[in-house]
């Protein structure tokens, strides 16, 4: 696959879960309640943030680039 096939594919498969999640967000709203879904992704993000900086730190991402944790 191509550069450009594999990010076609990857932005078709973030917009299709965009697309079930805004398919199905007046349900989870309505069962959990604002807070809660307030609360899901605020959890959501600051776990994928977590990870995503552990990625880097350990020198996943790029062996050719020192990484180290940056300041923010």
């Amino acid at each position: 696959m191509s550069g450009s096939s594999l990010l076609s594919v990857a932005f078709a498969t973030v917009a299709l879960v965009m697309i079930v999640t805004a398919r199905f967000a007046e349900r989870f709203a309505t069962r959990w309640g604002i807070p809660d879904c307030a609360l899901r992704g605020a959890l959501q993000d600051f776990s994928d943030m977590a990870a995503y900086r552990l990625y880097r730190w350990n020198g996943s991402a790029d062996s050719s680039v020192a990484h180290r944790p940056s300041a923010c």
